[in-house]
Protein backbone atom coordinates (compact mmCIF):
# COMPACT_ATOMS: atom_id res chain seq x y z
CA UNK A 1 0.00 0.00 0.00
CA UNK A 2 3.05 2.23 0.86
CA UNK A 3 4.75 1.82 -2.11
CA UNK A 4 1.45 2.55 -4.09
CA UNK A 5 0.55 5.77 -2.54
CA UNK A 6 4.43 6.92 -2.73
CA UNK A 7 4.29 5.95 -6.39
CA UNK A 8 0.92 7.83 -6.76
CA UNK A 9 2.23 11.27 -5.29
CA UNK A 10 5.24 11.18 -7.21
CA UNK A 11 3.36 10.93 -10.23
CA UNK A 12 1.00 13.97 -9.38
CA UNK A 13 3.86 16.25 -9.79
CA UNK A 14 6.35 14.59 -11.73
CA UNK A 15 4.02 13.65 -14.90
CA UNK A 16 2.18 17.44 -15.07
CA UNK A 17 5.73 18.47 -16.25
CA UNK A 18 6.79 15.66 -18.36
CA UNK A 19 3.61 14.73 -20.50
CA UNK A 20 2.85 16.04 -23.54
CA UNK A 21 -0.71 14.70 -24.37
CA UNK A 22 -2.23 14.49 -20.83
CA UNK A 23 -2.04 15.36 -17.54
CA UNK A 24 -2.12 12.82 -13.67
CA UNK A 25 -4.12 13.98 -11.20
CA UNK A 26 -5.80 12.09 -7.71
CA UNK A 27 -2.42 10.02 -8.18
CA UNK A 28 -3.78 7.49 -10.89
CA UNK A 29 -5.98 9.05 -13.04
CA UNK A 30 -5.12 10.12 -17.03
CA UNK A 31 -6.61 13.37 -18.22
CA UNK A 32 -6.82 14.50 -21.86
CA UNK A 33 -5.28 17.88 -21.78
CA UNK A 34 -7.46 20.50 -23.84
CA UNK A 35 -6.33 21.95 -27.11
CA UNK A 36 -6.42 25.57 -25.18
CA UNK A 37 -4.90 23.61 -21.90
CA UNK A 38 -7.31 25.65 -19.63
CA UNK A 39 -8.72 22.55 -17.82
CA UNK A 40 -8.12 18.82 -17.69
CA UNK A 41 -11.01 17.06 -19.70
CA UNK A 42 -12.15 13.50 -18.63
CA UNK A 43 -14.48 12.21 -21.36
CA UNK A 44 -15.91 9.68 -19.25
CA UNK A 45 -18.47 6.99 -21.49
CA UNK A 46 -19.23 3.77 -20.82
CA UNK A 47 -18.21 0.78 -22.87
CA UNK A 48 -21.14 -0.99 -24.68
CA UNK A 49 -22.96 -3.96 -23.03
CA UNK A 50 -19.68 -3.46 -20.73
CA UNK A 51 -17.58 -5.25 -23.04
CA UNK A 52 -13.81 -4.06 -22.83
CA UNK A 53 -11.50 -5.09 -25.34
CA UNK A 54 -7.87 -5.46 -24.33
CA UNK A 55 -4.54 -6.09 -25.69
CA UNK A 56 -0.86 -6.21 -24.14
CA UNK A 57 1.65 -5.04 -26.14
CA UNK A 58 4.31 -8.06 -26.97
CA UNK A 59 7.06 -5.25 -27.01
CA UNK A 60 6.92 -4.63 -23.37
CA UNK A 61 9.85 -4.72 -21.59
CA UNK A 62 7.71 -6.11 -18.66
CA UNK A 63 5.73 -8.38 -20.86
CA UNK A 64 5.37 -11.47 -18.31
CA UNK A 65 5.00 -9.90 -15.23
CA UNK A 66 2.30 -7.58 -16.96
CA UNK A 67 0.41 -10.23 -18.53
CA UNK A 68 0.44 -12.23 -15.56
CA UNK A 69 -1.03 -9.52 -13.00
CA UNK A 70 -3.42 -8.35 -16.02
CA UNK A 71 -4.79 -11.55 -16.75
CA UNK A 72 -5.43 -11.99 -12.66
CA UNK A 73 -6.75 -8.99 -12.20
CA UNK A 74 -9.68 -9.38 -15.15
CA UNK A 75 -10.10 -13.29 -13.90
CA UNK A 76 -11.41 -11.71 -10.91
CA UNK A 77 -13.33 -8.76 -12.27
CA UNK A 78 -15.13 -11.55 -14.84
CA UNK A 79 -15.77 -13.78 -11.94
CA UNK A 80 -17.53 -11.01 -9.65
CA UNK A 81 -18.77 -8.27 -11.54
CA UNK A 82 -20.83 -7.75 -14.94
CA UNK A 83 -18.21 -6.65 -16.83
CA UNK A 84 -16.65 -8.85 -20.09
CA UNK A 85 -13.11 -8.66 -21.36
CA UNK A 86 -12.71 -10.03 -24.63
CA UNK A 87 -8.77 -9.76 -26.63
CA UNK A 88 -8.89 -7.07 -28.50
CA UNK A 89 -9.44 -7.84 -32.62
CA UNK A 90 -8.67 -5.44 -35.39
CA UNK A 91 -12.21 -4.75 -35.51
CA UNK A 92 -12.42 -3.32 -32.20
CA UNK A 93 -11.79 0.48 -32.77
CA UNK A 94 -11.70 1.50 -29.15
CA UNK A 95 -9.80 -0.80 -26.32
CA UNK A 96 -7.29 -0.80 -23.73
CA UNK A 97 -3.71 -1.37 -23.90
CA UNK A 98 -1.96 -2.78 -20.82
CA UNK A 99 1.75 -1.33 -20.81
CA UNK A 100 4.85 -0.72 -18.14
CA UNK A 101 6.17 1.98 -20.32
CA UNK A 102 5.44 4.70 -17.51
CA UNK A 103 6.59 5.29 -13.82
CA UNK A 104 3.50 4.31 -11.80
CA UNK A 105 -0.12 3.11 -11.95
CA UNK A 106 -3.13 4.67 -13.89
CA UNK A 107 -5.52 4.63 -16.47
CA UNK A 108 -7.69 7.02 -18.17
CA UNK A 109 -11.63 7.09 -16.60
CA UNK A 110 -14.11 5.75 -18.79
CA UNK A 111 -13.96 5.12 -22.46
CA UNK A 112 -11.83 7.16 -24.90
CA UNK A 113 -12.70 6.10 -28.04
CA UNK A 114 -9.72 4.44 -29.76
CA UNK A 115 -6.72 3.25 -28.18
CA UNK A 116 -6.11 4.21 -24.73
CA UNK A 117 -3.72 3.12 -21.77
CA UNK A 118 -3.61 1.33 -18.37
CA UNK A 119 -0.55 2.19 -17.46
CA UNK A 120 1.07 -0.52 -14.44
CA UNK A 121 4.66 -0.46 -14.01
CA UNK A 122 6.28 -2.81 -11.17
CA UNK A 123 5.05 -2.38 -7.89
CA UNK A 124 1.70 -2.03 -9.76
CA UNK A 125 1.07 -5.99 -10.33
CA UNK A 126 -1.20 -7.02 -7.79
CA UNK A 127 -4.36 -8.40 -8.66
CA UNK A 128 -6.28 -5.74 -6.44
CA UNK A 129 -3.92 -2.51 -7.82
CA UNK A 130 -5.42 -3.95 -11.63
CA UNK A 131 -8.76 -4.12 -10.57
CA UNK A 132 -8.32 -0.48 -9.04
CA UNK A 133 -7.35 0.71 -12.33
CA UNK A 134 -9.34 -0.43 -14.66
CA UNK A 135 -12.76 0.15 -12.86
CA UNK A 136 -11.33 4.09 -13.50
CA UNK A 137 -11.35 2.85 -17.22
CA UNK A 138 -14.96 1.35 -17.08
CA UNK A 139 -16.09 4.80 -15.30
CA UNK A 140 -15.38 4.62 -11.85
CA UNK A 141 -13.85 7.59 -9.84
CA UNK A 142 -12.15 7.36 -6.68
CA UNK A 143 -14.63 7.23 -3.23
CA UNK A 144 -13.55 10.23 -2.08
CA UNK A 145 -14.25 12.33 -5.00
CA UNK A 146 -18.18 11.36 -4.76
CA UNK A 147 -20.20 14.23 -4.87
CA UNK A 148 -21.69 13.43 -1.27
CA UNK A 149 -18.26 12.36 0.45
CA UNK A 150 -18.76 15.57 2.67
CA UNK A 151 -21.45 13.74 4.42
CA UNK A 152 -19.47 10.46 5.44
CA UNK A 153 -15.56 12.26 5.51
CA UNK A 154 -14.05 15.55 6.65
CA UNK A 155 -11.03 17.21 4.27
CA UNK A 156 -8.20 18.53 5.79
CA UNK A 157 -6.81 20.84 3.45
CA UNK A 158 -4.75 22.16 5.67
CA UNK A 159 -2.36 19.75 5.76
CA UNK A 160 -2.54 19.11 1.73
CA UNK A 161 0.21 21.00 -0.17
CA UNK A 162 -1.22 23.83 -2.40
CA UNK A 163 -0.14 22.13 -5.54
CA UNK A 164 -1.73 19.12 -4.53
CA UNK A 165 -5.47 19.94 -3.48
CA UNK A 166 -6.73 19.43 -6.73
CA UNK A 167 -6.61 15.98 -5.45
CA UNK A 168 -9.61 16.21 -3.62
CA UNK A 169 -12.11 17.96 -6.08
CA UNK A 170 -15.77 16.41 -5.88
CA UNK A 171 -16.70 14.80 -9.77
CA UNK A 172 -19.76 15.22 -10.81
CA UNK A 173 -22.11 11.97 -11.60
CA UNK A 174 -19.35 9.96 -9.37
CA UNK A 175 -21.94 8.56 -7.06
CA UNK A 176 -22.44 4.99 -7.65
CA UNK A 177 -23.75 2.59 -4.75
CA UNK A 178 -23.14 3.10 -1.07
CA UNK A 179 -20.56 5.24 0.59
CA UNK A 180 -17.79 2.62 1.10
CA UNK A 181 -14.68 3.02 3.26
CA UNK A 182 -13.43 -0.06 2.19
CA UNK A 183 -13.62 0.08 -1.65
CA UNK A 184 -10.36 -0.35 -3.53
CA UNK A 185 -11.28 2.85 -4.94
CA UNK A 186 -10.75 4.68 -1.37
CA UNK A 187 -7.47 6.23 -0.71
CA UNK A 188 -6.74 6.03 2.95
CA UNK A 189 -6.42 8.58 5.53
CA UNK A 190 -3.01 10.23 4.63
CA UNK A 191 -3.19 10.21 0.88
CA UNK A 192 -1.22 13.47 -0.27
CA UNK A 193 -0.39 14.83 3.07
CA UNK A 194 2.34 17.52 3.36
CA UNK A 195 3.11 16.53 7.28
CA UNK A 196 1.94 13.25 8.04
CA UNK A 197 -1.55 14.42 9.15
CA UNK A 198 -4.10 12.68 7.88
CA UNK A 199 -5.72 14.49 5.10
CA UNK A 200 -9.39 12.54 5.23
CA UNK A 201 -11.00 11.34 8.31
CA UNK A 202 -14.16 9.98 9.14
CA UNK A 203 -16.99 12.20 10.93
CA UNK A 204 -16.08 11.45 14.02
CA UNK A 205 -12.30 12.38 13.29
CA UNK A 206 -11.21 8.66 13.13
CA UNK A 207 -8.44 7.39 10.22
CA UNK A 208 -8.91 4.95 7.83
CA UNK A 209 -6.42 2.76 6.09
CA UNK A 210 -6.92 1.97 2.22
CA UNK A 211 -7.82 -1.58 0.63
CA UNK A 212 -4.95 -2.96 -1.31
CA UNK A 213 -6.58 -6.58 -0.34
CA UNK A 214 -9.91 -7.46 -1.68
CA UNK A 215 -12.62 -6.84 -4.31
CA UNK A 216 -15.67 -5.66 -1.52
CA UNK A 217 -19.22 -6.16 -1.94
CA UNK A 218 -19.84 -2.34 -2.38
CA UNK A 219 -17.05 -2.52 -5.66
CA UNK A 220 -19.42 -4.95 -7.62
CA UNK A 221 -22.13 -3.57 -6.55
CA UNK A 222 -20.89 -0.07 -7.99
CA UNK A 223 -19.28 -1.48 -11.32
CA UNK A 224 -22.93 -3.28 -11.56
CA UNK A 225 -25.15 -0.65 -11.23
CA UNK A 226 -22.78 1.04 -13.75
CA UNK A 227 -22.87 -1.92 -16.03
CA UNK A 228 -26.46 -3.81 -14.51
CA UNK A 229 -26.27 -6.84 -16.85
CA UNK A 230 -23.54 -9.47 -17.30
CA UNK A 231 -23.42 -9.53 -21.67
CA UNK A 232 -23.13 -13.38 -23.15
CA UNK A 233 -20.85 -13.75 -26.17
CA UNK A 234 -23.32 -15.20 -28.63
CA UNK A 235 -22.83 -18.87 -29.06
CA UNK A 236 -22.99 -20.74 -32.51
CA UNK A 237 -22.76 -24.05 -30.76
CA UNK A 238 -26.07 -23.47 -29.24
CA UNK A 239 -27.86 -23.17 -32.05
CA UNK A 240 -29.85 -26.32 -33.69
CA UNK A 241 -31.46 -26.97 -36.72
CA UNK A 242 -34.59 -28.90 -36.43
CA UNK A 243 -35.99 -30.55 -39.57
CA UNK A 244 -39.49 -32.51 -40.11
CA UNK A 245 -40.90 -34.31 -42.35
CA UNK A 246 -44.47 -33.03 -44.15
CA UNK A 247 -46.71 -34.38 -46.15
CA UNK A 248 -46.25 -34.05 -50.20
CA UNK A 249 -42.60 -34.31 -49.99
CA UNK A 250 -42.53 -31.05 -48.07
CA UNK A 251 -40.33 -30.28 -45.06
CA UNK A 252 -39.73 -27.50 -42.35
CA UNK A 253 -36.91 -26.40 -40.73
CA UNK A 254 -36.87 -24.65 -37.56
CA UNK A 255 -33.98 -22.86 -35.71
CA UNK A 256 -33.82 -22.89 -31.88
CA UNK A 257 -31.41 -21.41 -29.58
CA UNK A 258 -31.01 -20.32 -26.06
CA UNK A 259 -32.81 -17.33 -24.74
CA UNK A 260 -29.49 -15.44 -23.98
CA UNK A 261 -28.84 -15.57 -27.72
CA UNK A 262 -31.90 -13.86 -29.12
CA UNK A 263 -31.56 -10.88 -27.04
CA UNK A 264 -28.48 -10.13 -28.91
CA UNK A 265 -29.68 -10.96 -32.26
CA UNK A 266 -30.95 -8.06 -34.91
CA UNK A 267 -32.04 -10.64 -37.73
CA UNK A 268 -31.21 -13.54 -39.24
CA UNK A 269 -31.00 -14.41 -43.01
CA UNK A 270 -31.30 -18.40 -44.95
CA UNK A 271 -29.27 -19.11 -47.78
CA UNK A 272 -30.82 -22.22 -49.19
CA UNK A 273 -27.97 -24.61 -51.48
CA UNK A 274 -29.28 -27.80 -53.91
CA UNK A 275 -32.48 -26.10 -53.73
CA UNK A 276 -33.11 -23.53 -56.54
CA UNK A 277 -34.44 -21.01 -53.37
CA UNK A 278 -33.88 -17.26 -52.64
CA UNK A 279 -32.44 -16.27 -49.39
CA UNK A 280 -35.34 -15.69 -46.71
CA UNK A 281 -34.26 -12.94 -44.85
CA UNK A 282 -35.88 -12.69 -41.00
CA UNK A 283 -36.58 -10.25 -38.67
CA UNK A 284 -37.31 -10.94 -34.70
CA UNK A 285 -36.37 -14.20 -35.02
CA UNK A 286 -37.89 -16.30 -31.84
CA UNK A 287 -37.79 -20.25 -31.13
CA UNK A 288 -41.19 -20.78 -32.39
CA UNK A 289 -40.01 -19.71 -36.14
CA UNK A 290 -39.99 -22.08 -39.09
CA UNK A 291 -39.64 -22.24 -42.95
CA UNK A 292 -41.50 -24.78 -45.18
CA UNK A 293 -40.12 -25.93 -48.54
CA UNK A 294 -39.52 -28.91 -50.79
CA UNK A 295 -35.90 -30.14 -50.46
CA UNK A 296 -33.99 -32.51 -53.15
CA UNK A 297 -33.19 -36.14 -52.38
CA UNK A 298 -29.79 -36.46 -50.53
CA UNK A 299 -27.61 -33.96 -48.90
CA UNK A 300 -29.09 -30.52 -48.27
CA UNK A 301 -27.34 -27.44 -47.37
CA UNK A 302 -28.07 -24.19 -45.46
CA UNK A 303 -25.95 -21.55 -44.63
CA UNK A 304 -27.39 -19.04 -41.48
CA UNK A 305 -25.92 -15.32 -41.17
CA UNK A 306 -26.64 -14.24 -38.07
CA UNK A 307 -26.66 -10.68 -37.62
CA UNK A 308 -26.25 -9.17 -33.98
CA UNK A 309 -27.31 -5.91 -32.43
CA UNK A 310 -23.50 -4.95 -31.97
CA UNK A 311 -23.17 -5.25 -35.64
CA UNK A 312 -20.91 -8.85 -35.56
CA UNK A 313 -21.87 -10.55 -38.23
CA UNK A 314 -21.67 -14.39 -37.41
CA UNK A 315 -22.12 -17.69 -40.35
CA UNK A 316 -23.06 -21.23 -39.39
CA UNK A 317 -23.98 -23.70 -41.76
CA UNK A 318 -26.42 -26.86 -41.52
CA UNK A 319 -26.44 -29.78 -43.37
CA UNK A 320 -29.33 -32.55 -43.54
CA UNK A 321 -30.35 -35.57 -45.58
CA UNK A 322 -33.78 -36.25 -46.91
CA UNK A 323 -35.04 -39.57 -47.70
CA UNK A 324 -38.13 -39.59 -49.73
CA UNK A 325 -39.55 -42.93 -48.12
CA UNK A 326 -40.27 -43.80 -44.40
CA UNK A 327 -38.27 -46.29 -43.14
CA UNK A 328 -37.80 -48.08 -39.23
CA UNK A 329 -36.34 -50.80 -37.98
CA UNK A 330 -39.19 -53.09 -35.43
CA UNK A 331 -37.45 -55.37 -33.29
CA UNK A 332 -38.15 -58.22 -30.71
CA UNK A 333 -36.38 -59.19 -28.21
CA UNK A 334 -36.48 -62.92 -27.06
CA UNK A 335 -34.86 -64.20 -23.38
CA UNK A 336 -36.18 -67.93 -22.86
CA UNK A 337 -39.51 -67.64 -23.35
CA UNK A 338 -40.48 -63.89 -22.97
CA UNK A 339 -40.62 -60.86 -25.72
CA UNK A 340 -40.24 -57.51 -26.10
CA UNK A 341 -40.79 -55.16 -28.94
CA UNK A 342 -39.40 -51.65 -29.97
CA UNK A 343 -38.99 -49.53 -33.24
CA UNK A 344 -36.17 -47.86 -34.52
CA UNK A 345 -37.30 -44.79 -36.87
CA UNK A 346 -34.81 -43.95 -39.50
CA UNK A 347 -34.78 -40.00 -39.63
CA UNK A 348 -34.45 -38.42 -43.30
CA UNK A 349 -31.43 -36.37 -41.53
CA UNK A 350 -29.54 -39.04 -42.64
CA UNK A 351 -26.70 -40.31 -41.03
CA UNK A 352 -26.33 -39.47 -37.81
CA UNK A 353 -27.45 -42.31 -36.21
CA UNK A 354 -30.95 -43.43 -34.53
CA UNK A 355 -30.71 -45.78 -31.62
CA UNK A 356 -33.37 -47.64 -30.28
CA UNK A 357 -32.47 -49.68 -26.82
CA UNK A 358 -34.37 -52.20 -24.02
CA UNK A 359 -33.41 -54.36 -21.57
CA UNK A 360 -35.11 -57.82 -19.91
CA UNK A 361 -33.63 -58.99 -16.49
CA UNK A 362 -29.87 -59.61 -17.35
CA UNK A 363 -30.08 -58.73 -21.01
CA UNK A 364 -29.82 -55.71 -22.98
CA UNK A 365 -30.28 -54.93 -26.78
CA UNK A 366 -29.26 -52.09 -28.69
CA UNK A 367 -29.69 -50.93 -32.50
CA UNK A 368 -28.59 -48.44 -34.35
CA UNK A 369 -29.46 -47.29 -38.16
CA UNK A 370 -28.53 -45.54 -40.59
CA UNK A 371 -28.79 -44.36 -44.29
CA UNK A 372 -26.08 -44.45 -46.65
CA UNK A 373 -26.87 -41.91 -49.64
CA UNK A 374 -23.81 -43.01 -51.48
CA UNK A 375 -24.08 -46.89 -51.70
CA UNK A 376 -28.17 -46.52 -51.24
CA UNK A 377 -28.52 -48.94 -48.79
CA UNK A 378 -29.56 -48.96 -44.97
CA UNK A 379 -26.67 -49.92 -42.68
CA UNK A 380 -28.27 -51.56 -39.01
CA UNK A 381 -26.32 -52.36 -36.10
CA UNK A 382 -27.39 -54.68 -33.82
CA UNK A 383 -26.05 -55.45 -29.94
CA UNK A 384 -27.28 -57.67 -27.61
CA UNK A 385 -25.62 -57.89 -24.08
CA UNK A 386 -25.68 -59.88 -20.90
CA UNK A 387 -24.72 -58.37 -17.46
CA UNK A 388 -21.92 -59.74 -15.90
CA UNK A 389 -23.04 -61.25 -12.49
CA UNK A 390 -21.48 -62.79 -9.34
CA UNK A 391 -21.09 -66.19 -10.82
CA UNK A 392 -21.46 -65.17 -14.71
CA UNK A 393 -18.89 -63.81 -17.17
CA UNK A 394 -20.38 -61.03 -19.30
CA UNK A 395 -21.31 -62.05 -22.72
CA UNK A 396 -22.47 -60.02 -25.69
CA UNK A 397 -22.96 -60.53 -29.62
CA UNK A 398 -22.62 -57.82 -32.05
CA UNK A 399 -23.34 -57.78 -35.80
CA UNK A 400 -23.65 -54.64 -38.27
CA UNK A 401 -25.70 -55.53 -41.69
CA UNK A 402 -26.03 -53.68 -44.99
CA UNK A 403 -29.71 -53.76 -46.22
CA UNK A 404 -29.10 -53.73 -49.88
CA UNK A 405 -31.06 -56.39 -50.55
CA UNK A 406 -32.33 -58.27 -47.13
CA UNK A 407 -34.79 -57.10 -45.27
CA UNK A 408 -34.43 -58.77 -42.10
CA UNK A 409 -31.22 -60.05 -39.64
CA UNK A 410 -30.83 -61.54 -36.45
CA UNK A 411 -28.13 -62.52 -33.69
CA UNK A 412 -28.29 -64.86 -30.77
CA UNK A 413 -26.80 -64.96 -27.27
CA UNK A 414 -26.96 -67.80 -24.77
CA UNK A 415 -30.84 -68.53 -23.73
CA UNK A 416 -31.49 -64.57 -25.83
CA UNK A 417 -32.11 -63.54 -29.35
CA UNK A 418 -32.18 -60.28 -31.34
CA UNK A 419 -34.62 -59.98 -34.48
CA UNK A 420 -35.03 -57.02 -36.64
CA UNK A 421 -37.38 -56.37 -39.67
CA UNK A 422 -36.56 -53.23 -41.53
CA UNK A 423 -39.83 -51.43 -42.72
CA UNK A 424 -39.98 -49.16 -46.37
CA UNK A 425 -42.90 -47.01 -47.10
Amino acid sequence: MKVFLSLALLLSTSLYAREKDFVIVEGDIAIKKLSDKSAPNRGKRKWKNGIIPWEISSSDKSYNNLRNAVKRGIALLSKKTNLVFKKRTSKDKSYITFTSRHKGCFSYVGKQGGRQEINLARGCWGKITVAHEIFHASGIEHEQSREDRDQYININLKNVASSHRHNFNKVRGSRHGTYNFDSIMHYGSFAFSSNNRPTMTRKNGATFRQNREYLTQGDINGINSVYPTKYTRFKLNDVGLWVNKLSGGKVSISLKTAAGNLKQLKSVQFFFKNNNLDSSKLKNWDNNFSYTFRPKKGKNWILVEFNLRDNERLDKEFSYFYLDKDISTSCTMRVKNKTKTFTVPLSFKGQSKKYGEMAFKKHNASVFAIYDFKREEVRLGLSLKKKKGPFRKQAKSEKEFHYSSTRSAKIRLKKASLYCNLKIN
